[in-house]
C-alpha cells in the first residue's frame, strides 16, 4: 500500500507491475447473502408483532422489541419478501402495514438478510443441539409483563432488568437480559454472547458500564472478566449506568477482522457509526471527518437496503433524517443548507474511491469508513492523566494506549507528539495497590527493568489494566493473562493483586 500524488491510497501489484486504487485483498474476499427465511410469530395483546418497519419496496425491519414476539426471529435490516403467502418485495409500504394489521393472531414472514449481519436473533439447529450438551452458565431472561405493564423498576433502572437479571445493550439496539447467581461472571456472559451471535474473534470484545453523570457526559468503564455480576451490580451509582457489549479492543487493519470475522467486522461498523453520532470522540473529530464519514454511512444505508435506488441526499434525508449519520455538534453549529451541499457533493465523490467504471460496493465502503477513522488517537485507545513515580520526584503525565501506540506519554497535546513508554509485549504483568480511597498506585512491569509507578483515579487505573491486558492478549499472547483479579488479598490498609 502506497499513496499516489493526489495523497489517494493505491497498491502496488509487484506481479503485474500493475498500481490500482482499489484494495486486492478485497477481491478474493466474497460474502454469500445469507438465503430466506421463514418466520412464524403470534401477536401479542400489549407489543403486537413487535417490530418496526420502513422503507419500502422492499419493506425493511428498522427494530425489534425487546421481549416482543419478533426478538430471537427477526434482525434488523431484514427485507420483508413475502407476508403470508403473498409476495411483498415490490408492494407499496402502505399495502404491507395493511396485510400486518390483518393478520389479528399470528403471521408468516418470509425474510432476506441483504448483507450478512449480527446473528443475534438466529440460531441453527445445530448450535441449539451444542447448546443442549453443552449448556452455558447463564441464560437470556424473558421480559416479565404484569397486567399488561413493564414494571417501574425496570424502566428506571439501565442495569438490572430486575433483580439478578442483567441488561446487556447491543450495538445493533438490541438488549439481551441475563439472570445470574453470585459465582456468574463477566466472562460466563461474553461466553454467551460469543454463542448467540456467532462471533470468532471474541478476544476483540469486551462489557462495559455506560456511567451518566449530570453536567459531564458518559464514561466507559472497562470490565474484568473475572468479576462477577453481583459486584458489577453492586457497584455505588449502578443505577446511573448502562452495561454495553462492545469491541473494546479493535484490529490495527480491519480487513484482517473481516477475513477472520465477517460478524465482528459488521458489530464494528455499527459500533463505529454509533460512536461518532453519540460524540464518543469528542473535539478530535473535527466537522470535515465527520460530514465524509456521514456521506459514507449514507451511501452504505442505501446500497444495502434498496440496491437499486439512485444515491441522493433527498431520498436519504426522506428515509432516515440527517440526525441518524451526523453528531448533534455539527447539526446544531453548521447552517443546514452548508451540511446539505457538503454532503451532497462527499456523496457524490464516494465513487473516487474506486477506478472509473466500477462501483463502490457496500462492503468496499465500510472498510473505508473503518480506515478514516483508524487515524483517530481515540479510535481504539484511551487518554489517561496519571502522576508517574520516580523515586522521591512525582510529575503529571497523559497517556495514550492504543493498539498504535502501546503504553506512551503524551508530550504535546496540540501537536498529538508522543513517547513510547512501554510496547505491549514489553508489559510482563500489572500489579495494583489502594493508597487511598479513591487513589490507586499501579505498577507496570516492563522486562527486566524498573516497574513503570502510576498514580490514578480508581477507574481510569482500572481501564488501564483491563486496556492493556486485552490489547496484550489480541497482540502478543492469547493464552496469558497480564492482571489477574482472582486472587486479590488484603495487607493491612492496602490492597494487592496477585498476578502471578
Amino acid at each position: 500500500m502506497t499513496a499516489n500524488r493526489d495523497g489517494r491510497d493505491c497498491f502496488i501489484n509487484h506481479m503485474t507491475q500493475a498500481i490500482p486504487f482499489d484494495d486486492p485483498r478485497l477481491e478474493s474476499y466474497q460474502i454469500v447473502p445469507p438465503a430466506p427465511r421463514s418466520v412464524e410469530m403470534r401477536r401479542d395483546p400489549v407489543l403486537g408483532f413487535g417490530f418496526v418497519a420502513g422503507s419500502e419496496k422492499p419493506v425493511v425491519v428498522r427494530s425489534v422489541t425487546p421481549g416482543g414476539p419478533s426478538e430471537v426471529k427477526l434482525i434488523p435490516g431484514d427485507q420483508i419478501v413475502m407476508i403470508n403467502d403473498e409476495p411483498v418485495s415490490a408492494a407499496p409500504r402502505e399495502r404491507v402495514i395493511d396485510l400486518v394489521r390483518s393478520c389479528k393472531e399470528s403471521i408468516l414472514l418470509t425474510v432476506i438478510q441483504p448483507y450478512p449481519s449480527l446473528k443475534s436473533a438466529f440460531i441453527s439447529a445445530a448450535k441449539k443441539a451444542r447448546l443442549k450438551s453443552n449448556p452455558v452458565k447463564v441464560r437470556f431472561s424473558e421480559e416479565v409483563i404484569i397486567n399488561g405493564q413493564v414494571s417501574e423498576t425496570v424502566k428506571d433502572n439501565s442495569l438490572l432488568f430486575m433483580p439478578n437479571v442483567l441488561k446487556v445493550y447491543l450495538e445493533n439496539g438490541q438488549t439481551k437480559s441475563f439472570r445470574f447467581d453470585c459465582s456468574t461472571s463477566v466472562k460466563d456472559v461474553i461466553l454467551t454472547l460469543q454463542e448467540k451471535l456467532s462471533i470468532k474473534g471474541i478476544e476483540h470484545f469486551s462489557l462495559m458500564l455506560e456511567q451518566r453523570t449530570e453536567g459531564a457526559g458518559t464514561k466507559l468503564l472497562l470490565l474484568h472478566e473475572q468479576e462477577t455480576l453481583t459486584q458489577v451490580t453492586q457497584r455505588p451509582s449502578s443505577h446511573k449506568m448502562k452495561c454495553l457489549f462492545r469491541i473494546s479492543f479493535v484490529p490495527k487493519d480491519p480487513i484482517d477482522l473481516l477475513r477472520r470475522d465477517p460478524v465482528a467486522f459488521e458489530y464494528l461498523y455499527v459500533q463505529s457509526c454509533n460512536d461518532v453520532v453519540q460524540e464518543r470522540f469528542g473535539p478530535e473529530l473535527k466537522y470535515d471527518i465527520a460530514l465524509r464519514l456521514a456521506a459514507l454511512q449514507m451511501y452504505i444505508a442505501t446500497v444495502t437496503t434498496k440496491q437499486t435506488q439512485k444515491i441522493s441526499l433527498k431520498y436519504i434525508e426522506k428515509e432516515w433524517g440527517l440526525e441518524t449519520f451526523l453528531p448533534s455538534a455539527v447539526l446544531q453549529s453548521m447552517k443546514e443548507k452548508n451540511i446539505k451541499k457538503a454532503l451532497s457533493h462527499l456523496v457524490k465523490a464516494n465513487q473516487n474511491l474506486v477506478p472509473p467504471g466500477k462501483k463502490l460496493s457496500a462492503l468496499q465502503a465500510k472498510v473505508h469508513y473503518l480506515k478514516f477513522l483508524s487515524d483517530l488517537r481515540l479510535y481504539g485507545g484511551r487518554v489517561f492523566k496519571a502522576t508517574l513515580v520516580q523515586a522521591e520526584k512525582r510529575s503529571g503525565v497523559t497517556l495514550l494506549v492504543g493498539p498504535r501506540y502501546g503504553i506512551s506519554h503524551v508530550i504535546n497535546t496540540k501537536t498529538n507528539l508522543v513517547a513510547l513508554l512501554a510496547d505491549f509485549s514489553h508489559v510482563k504483568r500489572i500489579e495494583m495497590f489502594t493508597e487511598e480511597e479513591s487513589l490507586v498506585r499501579v505498577e507496570l512491569h516492563v522486562l527486566d527493568v524498573k516497574p513503570i509507578t502510576l498514580l490514578m483515579e480508581s477507574s481510569d487505573a482500572m481501564n488501564l489494566a483491563c486496556l492493556t491486558a486485552g490489547y496484550y492478549r489480541l497482540l502478543v499472547d492469547s493464552r496469558r493473562s497480564i492482571f489477574n483479579m482472582a486472587n486479590k488479598k488484603n495487607t493491612g490498609t492496602q490492597e494487592t493483586v496477585d498476578t502471578q
